[in-house]
């Protein structure tokens, strides 16, 4: 009888965990089909994805027991309806224009807040092994930034040629430590040490493609007929990914749906996505060349920063006594907030801040190519599922990765 009862929910988490994988591989796959003749299909495999992905979490919600973690699933799954309908509106703002550098990235940055909540649901609602969990959100994050590698026109970060490198040489170390600890940690049965491992891996493919990628656009630049473009005055993709958590949280605390520890917990994330914040309005305003825009960068860095440490304020209050008066004077400060944040994403959501993409040549294509072939291999899913066994493949892949950066490093041709 027990049996009998326990099977829906495993049949309900099965089904979760599998239309979670397939939402994260159509998000990616539509990344990639931008002005393409399958883009249409693809918009359609996506939006049936999401429909049978939230038709899981809500027979999951339904079976979890737990009345805060059914509220936080709720609140996931909010956010993940909210980056879905994104993911949509910036897949056609980016396709009615292939050089709407800010388009791109939001959409790039849509894609990564979806596998988030993605992860975040699934870990709050599974009932399978950690390690099983780890596995399934490391093949998920690393779906959500393939699609980077089919587009190196535009800058992925400041890094400079020689940055590039080291960077994709460090994560090639992280991948080598956390594929050797993956299959060290298994033979062991040590579980906890297991999923740092696959954490480790799954961040350092991350940073690899990043890092392929980056090189690969710097190489492709530095051909004479190329046309170097510009990275963005302001990051908007983390802008936005923290201004969105922190709305979320807002939100949540105006509807006073929290215990006490929650909230306290809840001001820590706040403090840490609004220190990040004060961080990119400083780098932007050191970037800016006009002195009001310098300004105005400041002042949004001020405000979020003077409403933070209110609701922090607020939060510390009520923490010492757990009133009526003081859950008031929390909801007033993360109302603050929430206007605050909501203020900055609007002043960065400028398309004039925007990264301008490069014109890159022929032959800068031509030498792009290598890299952006090779970078593809190490974060290749059926390579990932069979790491333990066949990690000397990926380091020699990585080992061609980084040979065919240094070989293409730009100015040689001259020398």
């Amino acid at each position: 009888i027990l049996i009998l009862l326990q099977a829906p929910e495993i049949a309900s988490i099965v089904d979760l965990r599998g239309s979670a994988s397939r939402l994260i591989e159509a998000c990616s796959q539509l990344a990639v089909s931008l002005q393409a003749p399958q883009e249409t299909a693809a918009v359609d495999v996506f939006v049936r994805s999401y429909t049978d992905f939230h038709t899981a979490v809500a027979q999951a919600i339904k079976q979890q027991p737990d009345g805060v973690q059914r509220q936080q699933c709720v609140s996931y799954l909010e956010t993940v309806r909210n980056e879905a309908v994104n993911v949509i509106w910036r897949t056609h703002t980016a396709s009615m224009d292939a050089s709407n550098a800010s388009a791109l990235q939001l959409l790039s940055q849509s894609t990564r807040s979806l596998t988030e909540s993605v992860n975040a649901i699934v870990e709050n609602v599974s009932r399978e092994a950690p390690w099983q969990r780890e596995c399934d959100a490391a093949l998920r994050q690393i779906k959500s930034v393939r699609h980077i590698l089919d587009r190196a026109n535009l800058p992925v970060n400041n890094d400079g040629y020689y940055e590039s490198l080291d960077s994709v040489t460090e994560q090639a170390k992280r991948l080598g430590e956390g594929m050797t600890g993956i299959a060290r940690h298994a033979k062991n049965q040590d579980t906890h040490s297991l999923c740092e491992s696959v954490h480790i891996a799954a961040d350092a493919i991350c940073g690899l493609a990043e890092g392929a990628t980056q090189s690969a656009y710097l190489i492709g630049v530095a051909d004479a007929k190329s046309q170097p473009g510009h990275a963005a005055i302001i990051d908007t993709s983390k802008c936005h990914r923290s201004v969105e958590i922190v709305k979320q949280i807002c939100e949540r605390i105006e509807r006073m749906e929290y215990t006490q520890q929650q909230i306290l917990d809840d001001a820590t994330v706040i403090a840490k996505h609004t220190s990040t914040l004060a961080n990119l309005c400083r780098e932007a305003s050191e970037r800016a060349s006009n002195v009001n825009l310098k300004k105005q960068f400041i002042n949004c860095a001020r405000e979020v920063a003077s409403s933070t440490a209110s609701l922090i304020s607020a939060v510390k209050q009520l923490d010492s006594s757990f009133t009526e008066k003081n859950q008031r004077e929390c909801t007033e400060a993360a109302r603050s907030l929430y206007t605050a944040a909501q203020q900055l994403e609007t002043f960065v959501d400028n398309p004039d801040f925007a990264a301008v993409p490069a014109r890159i040549s022929v032959a800068g294509e031509i030498a792009q190519k290598t890299a952006k072939q090779l970078a593809v291999s190490p974060a290749d899913a059926s390579t990932w599922q069979r790491l333990a066994d066949n990690s000397k493949i990926v380091s020699e892949s990585i080992k061609r990765l980084v040979t065919s950066i240094r070989e293409q490093a730009p100015g040689q041709t001259f020398v």
